[in-house]
């Protein structure tokens, strides 16, 4: 893996925005510093920069204070090139150019030198203060953010420049200078490198980007990403390959000076060696679920794919032990993708060590594709005892899905109850939260189909800690009257804490179904 801080962006998209804050004067040392090694070692952009130079030469009036020249302004569309003219970074060098470029050769060779050797000066004071860099984004939001240096402690409201940004867990939301959305879900590690643009190194990001911001690019060690007015999703591993989740409009991937644009809805992976590819083996997802499995907080976490016949399933998170499969497993049916998965099919469930579930807070999250049947069908039921549990059914009585949890036995169950019937024959996204009110007055559980939030109690006085559920069963109740769950359940996941709504409905647009 490259060892740099963070994926080097594009020189050429990088170089306009260095000589942006060379001009306006908030160009820092780390920005001098990229900027002296561009010009010296690209000849390319040392003659854009030459251009550049003499443009500025020019408005700041070098010609005519040499009095050799007295022009008014010309627009730049009425310029024609000449059979002698070149084109230097995508513009025309008039006559008018070239003379201030004589001059601006001297202050090119000049600046080269000033740059070596700009923080300190044997004949000086000392260390020359940077200019103070400008903001090129705002946190707008956090929740549960844990910030490493150099950033450190961050609160919201807080402008962010060049510096590098570690969240090493929670969520943070920005506002870029244009007026692009980025959240970042930690552990993530992000620089700012415009006011609209960024680069990714490792982690999860997804980033809603309005027309004022069209353009927005994202660097990363596989390519840059390029919003045509779009929202999308990123990750990127720790090998540096990429994963995209393009959900609304169109974005340009650019990778080895190739571009290709893809519309929404398109998941692929750019491959760090080279390559562009749609996802029908690995899915986004897949990527994201190892992302997930990897934060302490998560107890419990399955694929489920390819368990047919299998008698355990390995748990990807490092917290808990693995699930055993019961009953009859022989039934195969499809994933969302399309490749093998376990089919309870009503017959067969899934025993999950959940004696780790001490917490105050929970998620439970899990894709189901349900075939329809008799009530009380479990997503997942755990106990302690039969009067401690907290179970998820797909239809109770009413034949509506339903989170119910107790200390105290059935009498005094507390729930939450979604406002219609759980769809049938269909994948469907499941999650339900848990989470402590601000106040500290109680619980929140919320219930979420499809990304979405559609039922709340606010009122709970029982936590996951109070019920110290030492039994979790998958796709079956505790009570044997009540059926087995008959369909398939894929990506079942447990989490010692709250998930915020934009990582439900992020996992939620990473899975969506039907798409490659």
């Amino acid at each position: 893996m490259n060892d740099r801080a963070f994926p080097t962006p594009n020189p050429h998209a990088a170089f306009d925005t260095l000589l942006d804050a060379l001009a306006d004067g908030t160009i820092t040392d780390e920005q001098f510093a990229e900027l002296q090694t561009l010009i010296r070692d690209d000849a390319k952009l040392r003659r854009r920069y030459i251009e550049h130079a003499a443009l500025c030469a020019d408005l700041h009036g070098i010609a005519d204070e040499a009095n050799t020249i007295e022009a008014e302004p010309i627009p730049m569309a009425k310029l024609a090139p000449s059979t002698d003219q070149r084109a230097l970074g995508g513009r025309v060098r008039t006559p008018l150019y070239r003379y201030a470029a004589a001059a601006v050769l001297f202050i090119v060779a000049s600046l080269v030198a000033v740059l070596a050797t700009r923080t300190t000066s044997p004949t000086g004071p000392g260390p020359v203060a940077p200019p103070s860099a400008a903001a090129l984004a705002t946190l707008t939001g956090a929740e549960n953010a844990q910030w490493a240096a150099p950033a450190g402690e961050l609160a919201v409201g807080d402008t962010l420049g060049t510096a590098p940004l570690t969240l090493e867990g929670g969520v943070a939301e920005l506002v870029h200078g244009r007026g692009a959305q980025s959240t970042l879900f930690g552990p993530t590690e992000l620089r700012l490198t415009s006011d609209n643009a960024c680069a990714l190194r490792t982690g999860w990001a997804s980033f809603n980007v309005p027309p004022a911001a069209h353009g927005f690019a994202v660097e990363t060690y596989a390519g840059r990403v390029t919003d045509l007015g779009t929202r999308f999703i990123l990750g990127a591993d720790a090998s540096g390959d990429v994963h995209l989740r393009v959900t609304e409009g169109v974005v340009s991937v650019s990778q080895n000076g190739s571009d290709r644009r893809f519309d929404a809805p398109v998941s692929v992976t750019l491959r760090k060696a080279g390559g562009i590819v749609a996802e029908r083996g690995e899915t986004s997802d897949d990527a994201y679920l190892r992302h997930i499995a990897a934060s302490a907080d998560t107890l419990q976490c399955y694929a489920m794919r390819g368990a047919t016949g299998s008698t355990t399933l390995n748990n990807l998170a490092a917290a808990g032990g693995h699930a055993v499969v019961l009953g009859d497993a022989s039934r195969a049916a499809n994933d969302r993708w399309g490749r093998p998965a376990l089919d309870l099919g009503g017959t067969s469930y899934l025993r999950v060590p959940v004696d780790g579930l001490d917490s105050d807070e929970l998620t439970v999250t899990a894709w189901v594709y349900w075939r329809g049947g008799g009530a009380w069908q479990r997503v997942f039921d755990f106990g302690h005892d039969v009067n401690r549990y907290l179970f998820l059914t797909l239809g109770a009585d009413d034949g509506r899905p339903r989170f119910a949890i107790t200390n105290s036995g059935k009498p005094d169950e507390q729930m939450v109850t979604a406002p219609s019937p759980m769809p049938v024959e269909r994948w469907v996204h499941l999650a339900v939260t848990i989470r402590r009110n601000a106040d500290g007055a109680g619980s929140t559980a919320t219930l979420y189909l499809d990304g979405k939030p559609v039922a709340q109690n606010t009122r709970l006085t029982v936590t996951p800690r109070d019920v110290a559920p030492v039994t979790g069963l998958v796709g079956k109740s505790f009570y044997d009257v009540d059926p087995s769950l008959n369909g398939v359940i894929d990506q079942f996941i447990v989490v010692r804490r709250a998930w915020s709504e934009q990582q439900i409905k992020m996992h939620y647009s990473l899975g969506k179904v039907g798409q490659p």
